[in-house]
Order: C-alpha cells, then structure tokens, then sequence
C-alpha cells in the first residue's frame, strides 16, 4: 500500500467521501457522513446529506425524505434557504415524510438541512386561572393572574404553543395567541394561525396547537417579554382554567 503523503490533497469533503478506518481488527471504509455523526457531540448541528432529501418542501410543514437516519419526533430541525435558515421542532417522522412545527418552510428551495440535539428543546408552561375569555385581551397574564415574564435565556425560537382550557366555552371556543415584546419595542404575534390571529381553542381537557408561527417574530432574545392575546372572547365566557405550553428551539 502506497504512503499516505503520496496521495494528492482532497478537496472540500462531501458526505458520501469515504475514510479509512480501522476497526475490529480489520481496515474498513467509512464516510464522511458516518464521522460527522460519531463526534458530533462536539457541534449541535449534524448535517443531512442532500441526497436524503427533497429540497422542494411537499407542503408548509412537510419534507420529503429518502434517507430519515438520526431524525425523530421532538428532535429540533433546521432548515436552510435562500432567506437564510428557519428552526423548526419534528412533530413527526412517517415513512418518507417529516412533519415539522415552525415557521413555513416551503417559501424557497431547501439549500441544506440538519438535525439537532434533545438538550436544545426547552419547554415552558403557562397558566391562567379561572374565566379567561369573557373579552378580548392583550396583557392576559399580567391583568388576570398579576404575573409576568421575561426570557433571560440566549437567543432562541419559539417554535409552537398549545394551549387547554379545562372547562371548554358553551358557545363558541376562545382564539388565543403569544405576544413577545422585545425590550423597549412593541409587542408582536408570534403563532401564524388562522392568518396569524392565533390558535381557537378545543373542548375540555382537549389540547389545541399551533402548526406554524411567523419567521419575522418568533426568534427570542434575552430581556424580550412574553403575554398572552385573548384574540377573540369566547361566546358565553365560559372557557376557564386556562394552560399555555411554549416550545423553544436553542440554535
């Protein structure tokens, strides 16, 4: 076997290149795909190979996969395009198709894709007390239940929120949404739903999600508020006990 240093020089490695190795006592080959994954403990991205993905998303929260290896529910994924990159969470791996919450992603063709880590989820829970929908609201937190909260984490993506009533409304359910308030600015929505007015709310104990949030407001930096919108009231107010679950995306 020749020398090493009388190969000529690689260039830019893709993830289909093979390496040598050597393992169980034999010289095996492996690639460059099957490293990047054995020491990715080191970075909090691992890159999917092009060839294992369709780069025309198949709808908003959907990707069309050849190759699902290393993805699964709960695991955060970030999709790149031309805009530049978005931060989804995987709601679902099912044969060839990934079901993602997030931001929409199928406004421009995916450049690159990968897959993160379970320590860069972090959840957060919100609760309201008592008849929380008897009018429209913008500072529910703070005029109901008196409270409030600031992000004092990094940067980071909201990336969807559920909400429960414990007792649904009689009449008509509530429409309910997130406010960030970045320091010194103005509040914004963060849920895309229902042309960004926000998620309606489902029958008792009946958890009702949001599916995208909007790419322009749902990045989080340390100091920004959180409130929730009563967006619509319910019909006879009757919607009450009221719990939020937020999911954030560590980049």
């Amino acid at each position: 076997m020749p020398q090493f240093n009388s190969y000529a020089s690689a260039s830019a490695l893709g993830n289909s290149d093979t390496l040598l190795v050597y393992q169980g006592g034999a010289v095996k080959q492996a690639t460059v795909q099957q490293v990047e994954t054995s020491v990715s403990d080191a970075s909090r991205w691992v890159t999917v190979a092009p060839s294992s993905y369709t780069s025309t998303a198949a709808s908003a929260t959907t990707i069309t996969m050849s190759d699902t290896t290393g993805l699964a529910a709960g695991l955060p994924l970030r999709v790149t395009n031309s805009s530049g990159s978005l931060y989804c969470i995987i709601e679902s791996v099912a044969g060839s198709t990934v079901t993602v919450r997030g931001p929409v992603i199928n406004g421009a063709g995916i450049t690159a894709l990968a897959y993160g880590k379970p320590e860069q989820i972090s959840e957060m829970s919100l609760f309201v007390a008592s008849y929380f929908s008897l009018t429209t609201s913008t500072t529910l937190m703070s005029s109901l239940m008196e409270a409030y909260f600031k992000w004092r984490g990094p940067s980071a993506y909201i990336v969807q929120a559920c909400f429960v009533n414990d007792q649904a409304d009689g009449t008509s359910n509530p429409r309910m949404n997130v406010l960030r308030t970045p320091s010194g600015g103005s509040s914004v929505r963060v849920v895309a739903d229902n042309a960004n007015a926000g998620v309606d709310l489902a029958g008792a104990g009946v958890w009702a999600e949001s599916t995208n949030v909007q790419s322009a407001n749902y990045q989080i930096s340390r100091g920004d508020s959180l409130e929730l919108e009563v967006v619509a009231a319910g019909g006879d107010g009757g919607a009450s006990n009221l719990t939020v679950s937020l999911t954030f995306v560590l980049a």
